[in-house]
């Protein structure tokens, strides 16, 4: 049985990916202007930085850390 807040956090993740990569798309478009590797360094930047991958991974492991 998943937990409340498993479920909790499998909702949102969805949302902060989608916000992740739109801000990065954002990024991009704001560094274009100082050259296409300028832009993609920040834009890989902010994906490496954010990591939408762990808020995904976190909870499952510090739920079943914790007996949950």
């Amino acid at each position: 049985r998943e937990s409340r807040t498993a479920r909790f956090v499998d909702r949102i993740s969805v949302y902060f990916v989608i916000g992740v990569l739109a801000l990065s798309v954002v990024t991009f478009v704001l560094w274009i202007g100082s050259g296409f590797w300028q832009a993609w360094d920040h834009v890989i930047a902010l994906l490496v930085v954010s990591c939408p991958c762990a808020l995904g991974i976190a909870t499952p492991v510090t739920l079943s850390l914790a007996g949950a």
